[in-house]
């Protein structure tokens, strides 16, 4: 797995654990898939605090960063320039960061 591919990894982790109130477990898995390698990260915790806008910040149309923020767009941006897309979810129990890449 390349450096950009890890840096992707690593910002999945924290938008997934920054959108869960503590206390958070986190699952990290790297999976092949028709459409290409899944990378994601979820965490569990007492509901989530994932902003409104994290959706639009991870696909790169929201205006504007804040510090809660700034994981989310590098996540988003690094996706992008690596040809995937990315992927958000948000449940009572936790929150899910995942993207699809292109296989090597």
């Amino acid at each position: 797995m390349g450096p950009d591919r890890l840096r992707l990894l690593l910002n999945l982790c924290l938008v997934a654990l920054d959108a869960t109130v503590a206390p958070t477990t986190l699952a990290v898995t790297a999976e092949a898939e028709a459409d290409g390698l899944r990378l994601a990260a979820a965490s569990t915790g007492r509901g989530t605090r994932a902003e409104a806008d994290l959706p639009a910040i991870l696909d790169g149309s929201a205006v504007g960063l804040g510090a809660r923020t700034v994981q989310a767009w590098l996540a988003g941006t690094l996706t992008r320039r690596l040809g995937g897309k990315v992927l958000f979810t948000v449940e009572a129990s936790g929150s899910t960061a995942a993207a699809i890449l292109p296989q090597d």
